[in-house]
């Protein structure tokens, strides 16, 4: 399947040789043959084809009996999305970015407006493809908060055997790995950037590797260099 980009190039191709009626027909074709494949019923339609969204979406169809539909507002990600780097390219951008922005109360007095930009990905993956390709966790107070709120199942210690079955942890020889916080057979591709990767709340301080040093550093730059050129 073609992406956006190469579909957009050929489409002006096509308009320079002065053959619109070509393309208005395989334009049709294509749409017609969308509308076909496509089913008129769902068992399930999921909003929003971010990080959860999209993990939803494959799980409830992994029955063969369930039709499923994922709606995403956003288009492909970008090609240059597979870069760590690019999120400051794609952040506070209309194309990949909603460009939401919060009060940042008695902070932030020297904001542009007063406002605080809250990133969030629009595109397929979401914010998954804007935050620097990081496999983040919720902190576990926040969960044991939840539940002691009312929220029944939602400890840390009930929720942490499902990051784990998520989770396919790269293995290194370089980082020590708590094995019963982390899997390596998950579906979900991980890699510790961390010298040491233990529980979360371990009071022992977390020396990063040079390569995660350095991708850091070069990130910053370029993000600060993004915001002073705009």
């Amino acid at each position: 399947m073609w992406h956006t980009q190469q579909w957009r190039h050929w489409v002006r191709v096509l308009k320079a040789l002065g053959v619109q009626h070509v393309l208005a027909s395989a334009n049709y074709s294509l749409v017609e043959q969308g509308r076909r494949e496509m089913a008129q019923q769902f068992d399930f339609v999921v909003v929003g084809g971010g990080s959860a969204g999209a993990v939803i979406a494959s799980r409830l169809s992994e029955d063969p009996k369930c039709r499923v539909a994922l709606i995403e507002a956003g288009e492909r990600p970008p090609e240059i999305s597979a870069l760590p780097i690019a999120p400051p390219v794609m952040q506070l951008n209309p194309a990949t970015d909603w460009m939401f922005t919060a009060d940042p109360g008695k902070a932030g007095l020297g904001l542009n407006g007063r406002r605080v930009p809250v990133p969030r990905g629009k595109m397929l993956g979401g914010s998954s493809g804007i935050n620097y390709m990081m496999y983040v966790r919720g902190h576990p107070g926040d969960f044991d908060a939840w539940a002691a709120g009312g929220a029944t199942g939602w400890s840390y210690a009930e929720v942490l055997p499902y990051f784990c079955k998520s989770e396919g942890l790269a293995a290194s020889d370089e980082i020590v790995i708590d094995a019963a916080a982390h899997n390596t057979t998950g579906p979900s591709g991980s890699r510790c950037v961390t010298r040491y990767c233990r529980r979360p709340g371990n009071s022992s301080r977390r020396r990063s590797l040079p390569a995660s040093r350095k991708a850091t550093i070069t990130a910053a730059i370029a993000a600060v260099r993004t915001a002073w050129c705009r």
